[in-house]
């Protein structure tokens, strides 16, 4: 079976242990034993994910465990320190069953679509990413959106992106007064600097 940016859980088909949980960014796995393939780690029960390592113990990249009753993802290979992962954002990505009125934390994988609070105003993601203390909703307008209860879809207005954050194919921003979409993926270009990736709408 082919995976693509999924999660994967092999159990055992005798005894029902996890035999691999890990994220595939491309991978093509045949097994006889018993395959669960979900999209996100909401869908994991806790039950198949093992405990995170003890200290001083391995923990392995892309693998998914246990911890205070949360699903985690490891995101670089490393030997366990006794630092918690919420104080380790480059090595732990945490993630919550999502709902709409959820506070913004650090180190949580956000998707698309889904709304979180920061400092009392409500955001929606509009380019999925793991957040960090410096990637904050107001200063990041190309991850993150002020949320419309009224379900406008006016676009927002264009702003310089960096690297990590560049519009996409069909994102749409407001430039000069104008309605622009992108026509290339990871456009750090303004309309005006490079026209052929944009197209007034």
């Amino acid at each position: 079976m082919k995976f693509n940016n999924e999660y994967c859980i092999i159990k055992n088909i005798i005894t029902g242990e996890p035999i691999v949980n890990e994220f595939f960014v491309s991978a093509r796995v045949e097994t006889g034993q018993q395959m669960i393939k979900v999209e996100t780690l909401n869908d994991i029960p806790i039950s198949d994910v093992p405990q995170i390592p003890e200290i001083g113990e391995q923990v392995e990249k892309n693998k998914l465990y246990s911890y205070s009753g949360q699903v985690i993802q490891c995101v670089q290979a490393h030997i366990r320190t006794h630092f918690e992962p919420e104080l380790t954002p480059a090595l732990f990505a945490f993630y919550r069953e999502n709902s709409d009125t959820l506070e913004w934390i650090e180190s949580e994988k956000v998707l698309i679509g889904w709304l979180r609070t920061f400092e009392g105003v409500r955001y929606e993601v509009i380019q999925a990413h793991q957040t960090q203390s410096d990637w904050t909703p107001p200063v990041t307008p190309t991850l993150w959106k002020l949320y419309d209860e009224g379900g406008s879809t006016e676009p927002e207005e264009w702003v310089q992106p960096g690297s990590t954050n560049p519009y996409m194919t069909g994102d749409q921003v407001l430039f000069n007064g104008d309605v622009y979409e992108s026509l290339i993926d990871n456009n750090v270009w303004s309309p005006s600097a490079y026209p052929a990736g944009w197209k007034l709408i």
